[in-house]
C-alpha cells in the first residue's frame, strides 16, 4: 500500500510536465499543418497563370522564406515554361516575376535547382543583360558589395540585381552542392553559361575553384576574362596575385582596370610595383585603378 501511495504521489508530482509535453507535441503537430497549408496555398498562387503577375512574385518570395523543399518543383516549372518572349509575356512583369523564383530557389537551397539555374544563364532575358553590362569596370565594386548577404534581403535583388546576377547569387547560396556542376560548365561552349558559371564560383569562394579560375583568365572572351579576375578578387586568394599581375597587360582595358582593383583587394606587397607600372597606361580607368590599389596595399602595412 505505502509503495502504491509512493507511486501515485510521484505521478502526481510528474503530471504537470507529462501534459506540458503533450501540450508542446500537439502545438507542433498544428504548426507543422499550418506551414504544409500555408505552402500549398502559396504554391497555388504561385502556379495560378489567372492571377497577376505581382501576385505569383510574392508568392515566389514568400515560398523562397518557408524554405520548403516541396516547393522546389513548382518554382523549377516556373523558370523552365514561363519565359520571356512567349505568348504569356506582358512586357516585363514576367521577368520580375523569375527574378523572385531565382530568389525562392537560392534561399531554399536544394541542389536539384543547380542544372535548371545554370541553363538559365543562357535564357533570352539573361543572355541580353549579359551583352550589355557583365564583368564592366564599373560594376565591379557593386558586384563585390553584392554578396550572400542579399538573401537576407530580397527586396535588393528587384532593384539592383539582374537576372544573371541573380543566378549567380542564388547558387552561390546553395553553395558547395553547387561548386562541382558550376566547374563542369566552364569548357561550355555558351559564352554566357561560362560567365555565370565563374560569378557564381565567386561568390561560392570555395578554393577548389582557384585552379580552373585561373586557367579561365586566358579564355579568348575578354568578358570571360573580366568575371574570371572578378571571382579571384572575391575569393580573395594570395595564389591568384602572380596572375593577375599579368592580368595588367591584357589587350582588354576592361580586364586591366578589374585586376588592378583585384589586386588592390587582395593587399599583397608584390603588387606594388607592377601597378606603379600601369599608372602610365593609356586607359584613365586603368591608371585610377591601379592608384586606388596601391593606397589600399600600403594601408595595410
Amino acid at each position: 500500500m505505502r509503495g502504491l501511495m509512493c507511486f501515485n504521489r510521484r505521478g502526481l508530482t510528474m503530471l504537470p510536465l507529462i501534459l506540458s509535453l503533450i501540450i508542446i507535441s500537439l502545438m507542433k503537430i498544428a504548426a507543422a499543418e499550418t506551414t504544409a497549408a500555408r505552402t500549398d496555398s502559396l504554391i497555388n498562387n504561385l502556379t495560378a497563370r489567372d492571377k497577376d503577375y505581382t501576385v505569383r512574385a510574392q508568392a515566389a518570395l514568400a515560398l523562397g522564406w518557408t524554405g520548403d523543399k516541396k516547393a522546389v518543383r513548382p518554382l523549377l516549372e516556373i523558370l523552365e515554361k514561363e519565359k520571356p518572349g512567349t505568348d504569356q509575356d506582358p512586357g516585363s512583369a514576367i521577368m520580375e516575376m523569375r527574378r523572385f523564383v531565382i530568389w525562392a530557389l537560392g534561399k531554399i537551397g536544394d541542389p536539384e535547382a543547380v542544372p535548371p539555374l545554370i541553363e538559365t544563364l543562357d535564357g533570352s532575358d539573361a543572355s541580353q543583360e549579359f551583352g550589355q553590362t557583365i564583368g564592366g569596370p564599373g560594376e565591379v565594386s557593386s558586384t563585390w558589395a553584392l554578396s550572400i548577404e542579399n538573401f537576407k534581403k530580397p527586396e535588393d535583388l528587384r532593384d539592383r540585381s539582374r537576372i544573371y546576377c541573380g543566378v549567380a547569387l542564388a547558387l552561390g547560396n546553395i553553395g558547395k552542392p553547387a561548386v562541382q556542376p558550376l566547374l563542369s560548365v566552364l569548357k561550355d561552349k555558351r559564352a554566357n553559361i561560362r560567365k555565370g558559371a565563374v560569378r557564381a564560383l565567386g561568390y561560392i569562394g570555395d578554393k577548389k575553384a582557384i585552379g580552373p579560375l585561373l586557367k579561365a583568365l586566358f579564355d579568348k572572351d575578354p568578358g570571360i576574362r573580366c568575371e574570371s579576375v572578378i571571382a579571384l578578387g572575391m575569393i580573395n586568394d594570395k595564389k591568384a596575385v602572380k596572375p593577375l599581375i599579368k592580368m595588367l597587360r591584357d589587350s582588354s582595358g576592361d580586364v586591366r582596370c578589374i585586376a588592378a582593383k583585384a589586386l588592390g583587394r587582395i593587399h599583397d606587397r608584390r603588387a606594388i610595383e607592377p601597378l606603379k607600372k600601369v599608372l602610365k597606361d593609356s586607359d584613365p580607368s586603368v591608371r585610377e585603378a591601379a592608384a586606388e590599389a596601391v593606397k589600399n596595399i600600403e594601408s595595410k602595412e
